[in-house]
């Protein structure tokens, strides 16, 4: 016996009810362990989580900070037409560059 395509969406939320909550509820759905490293679990699940918190703008070799304000521009690539970027100290971009005398 063939089963009947359903036609409307009332049809196809009867045939699956998992989609009037918005999917499935998580019960069914198995969760992957935490990675272990010689039989411990890690104390942070991301230890990559503040290794960026000293790479920011205000210690970089490329930031020029602007009078006594918390802006500054970045040098890093060549100007634009409206000049070089304005960034806050607290930025950052990936490219950093630790400048010694700022630390």
């Amino acid at each position: 016996m063939k089963k009947k395509k359903p036609k409307t969406l009332m049809e196809v939320m009867e045939r699956f009810p998992d989609m009037q909550s918005g999917g499935t509820t998580g019960k069914d759905v198995p969760q992957a362990p935490m990675p272990t490293f010689m039989g411990q679990q890690p104390e942070d699940p991301d230890p990559w989580k503040h290794r960026s918190d000293g790479m920011r703008c205000k210690t970089c070799m490329w930031w020029l900070r602007k009078g006594g304000t918390r802006i500054g521009r970045c040098r890093r690539r060549a100007p634009a037409m409206s000049g070089f970027p304005v960034m806050f100290e607290h930025d950052w971009c990936g490219e950093h560059r630790l400048d010694e005398t700022k630390v």
